[in-house]
Parts: C-alpha cells; structure tokens; sequence
C-alpha cells in the first residue's frame, strides 16, 4: 500500500495537477490551500508525508512547519516535510531547513522527481525510525539490566550471607557427628563459590558501565602478585598447586592497584582450575623492549588452542560449551581481564607454555623533561 500523501499549496491549478500526478502512481492524496487548512487535514487523516509550498497567504511554509515540529503529538512532530519553492537562493533553503524542513525542492515542479524524492524521504525517514527503536530498546534493556543488577545485589548476597554466617557459626560452636560437619563445609564452601560468581558479574557490569574509576599511579609488581596470590592461596591449597614467582625485584607497574589486582586473581584462579594437583602456577614478569611491561601466568593445565583464545575473553565463554561441559564457572574471568586492560591501553594473550599461558602487555609510562621553572616539576609520567 502506497503511503498518503497531503500536498499544501496556495495554487489550486498545482493542487490539481499534484494530486493527479502522484494519485496516478498510486500514491493516496489529500490537499489543504494553506498551513491552517494543513494542520486540520494533519489532525484528520492519518498522513506519512507532507509537499508544502514555502510562500503562502496566512499560515506560510516556514510557519507551518514549525507548529508541525512544536506539536505535542510524535507523528506531528516528526513527520517528513519536503519543502517546494520557486526561490533559489541560500537564505530561502536555510529558513527550510532551519524550520525543520525534512527535504528542499525547487519550482516548477518535475513530478517524476518529485515522486522518486518522495521514496527517498519515506525510506530515509523509517530508517531513522528503526534506528531509534533499536536505540529505545537498547536503552531499556541497559535499564533493565542495571534494575536486576540491583535486585541481585541485594536479593542474593543477603540471603548467602546468612548461609556462611550460620554454617560458619555451627561448624565452630557445636559439637556434631563429623557427617555433618563435613556437609556444612560443603554448604559453606557452595555459598562462598557462588558469592565469587555474584561478584564476577557485578563488577564486570561495573566496569562495562563505566562506573569503576581508574586511577593508575606506579606499584611495585611484587605487591599486586602477592594480593592476587593472597587471595586465591585457598583454592591453591585445596589443589594442593605452587604459585611461584619469577621476576627481578623492583620492577614498577604503572596501573590502578585494584583492577590489576583482580585482572591476575581471575587470571590465577582460571590458572589453579586447569592445573593438575600438586602443579605449579609461575607468574613471571619481563620489559619488552622500552615500551612495555609484560605480566605472565603460566600452568600446567591444558592449553588454549587456535581460534579458542579469542572467544575466551568474550563474557560466558568457555574452553567447552553447553549444558554438559566439564569446566565450571561463568566464563567471566578471562572477560574481566580483558575489561581491566583497555582503560589502561594494554592487551591480553593467550598462548601454548607446556600448558596455558596468559600475557598482560601493560604499556611502561614514559618520562617528558620540562623546562626548567619555579612552579613546574622536572618531569611528569603521562
């Protein structure tokens, strides 16, 4: 079905041949002498399109589309306009548009052209529809998403807070069969399992939010390897697995303490799942080149392999897909790493070393000598 057209002008002759011309290629016409006369139809007749003439006695072109653009209903508001005059002249083709003038044609009118316009307008226009309901529904599922975030944050954690503090509570005040206590170990050790996980997608919602500041200032390395190991030492111990450091002492690492403690936590943590027991995990760390700084996690456990690697740093991607797969987790850890690297311009890798190995390239800030003032310093990191 053609869609309506209303053609406003003040020559009743143009009308006449306007509705003519464009009813002849199957297009619905309605036709209004002036910009009142138009609004009326407008408020009438359901129309997708309007051919107004610029100049006309009492309500004009220009004044026509404005009330159109000010109108309080969205398909007044936003309907396509194609402006006709017979002036050529800048200032005429600025006072169109300015207006709110969708599209600008000269007199006399070539019809064809101006049906062939007409298309151009009506596609344009429900590709810029399109666009924008994919943009309002992308803009409700963020604020869906940020409502369950929400809901999780607090539905959930409360109740598994509970569940450790009470099991935590009877397994260190009461005396029971050792059953049982081995089940509430268990229920203890699920609750903090699932806690962990919470958290992965809290934050990693955080930082795809934006909502996680990055304030990078020179560490020693040493001191984020320790954090990261200090954290993960009881899963290392449950697997009985070595994490062994191998690094020159004082070497700097210029990042947020925070995100790059928990790049390597997830790093470690994905490293002691894929190793044997009693492995070792070596986490090392090298200048390539003057530029940068390279972190490395080494395991024992089974390599990445080809294509893999990649689709390992997309969140809830894992070594073996589907419902029956064998690793555990939400595949968020190799995705939070590579979240934490990009606001520090640096880059995650992913390769064979006798097992899985991943590299955090961070770039080594460089020092710029400045002229020697009272008020400025000698040099500045950037």
């Amino acid at each position: 079905m053609h869609p309506t057209i209303l053609l406003v002008d003040d020559d009743p002759t143009l009308l006449l041949f306007g509705e003519a011309e464009l009813s002849s290629s199957g297009f619905p016409v309605f036709t209004a002498e002036d910009g009142a006369a138009a609004m009326a139809v407008l408020r009438a007749q359901a129309i997708d399109l309007v051919v107004t003439d610029l100049e006309m006695p009492g309500m004009d072109g220009l004044e026509f589309v404005q009330t159109l653009r000010a109108a309080d209903e969205d398909s007044l508001a936003e309907m396509p306009v194609i402006m006709l005059t017979s002036r050529d002249d800048d200032e005429a083709i600025g006072a169109a548009f300015d207006a709110g003038a969708t599209s600008f044609l000269n007199k006399p009118i070539n019809w064809l052209s101006l049906e062939h316009h007409i298309n151009f307008v009506l596609r344009s226009e429900q590709s810029k529809r399109e666009l924008k309901r994919a943009r309002d529904d992308a803009e409700t599922a963020a604020r869906n998403r940020e409502n369950l975030m929400m809901v999780m944050r607090h539905e959930l954690r409360t109740p598994l807070h509970l569940i450790t503090g009470y099991s935590s509570f009877l397994t260190g005040h009461a005396k029971m069969p050792e059953d049982v206590s081995d089940a509430l170990g268990q229920i203890d050790t699920a609750a903090s399992d699932i806690n962990r996980r919470l958290s992965n997608v809290f934050y990693y919602s955080d930082l795809c939010d934006g909502l996680i500041d990055m304030a990078p200032k020179p560490y020693d390395l040493r001191d984020i390897v320790a954090i990261a190991k200090n954290t993960v030492a009881w899963k290392a111990e449950e697997k009985e697995v070595t994490i062994a450091t191998e690094m020159a002492p004082e070497i700097e690492l210029f990042a947020d303490q925070q995100a790059s403690s928990r790049a390597l936590i997830e790093i470690l943590y994905n490293a002691i799942a894929a190793s044997p027991e009693n492995g070792t995990i070596t986490v090392s760390a090298e200048y390539e080149g003057e530029g940068t700084l390279v972190v490395s996690v080494a395991d024992e456990g089974p390599g990445f392999e080809g294509a893999i690697s990649a689709e390992l740093l997309a969140p809830f991607s894992q070594r073996d897909a589907g419902l029956k797969r064998e690793s555990v987790g939400l595949g968020l850890g190799l995705a939070i790493v590579n979240a934490v690297m990009t606001p520090h311009e640096g880059t995650v890798s992913l390769g064979e070393s006798g097992g899985a190995l991943v590299s955090l390239r961070f770039p080594v800030p460089m020092a710029k000598t400045l002229p020697d003032t009272e008020d400025a310093p000698t040099a500045i990191a950037v």
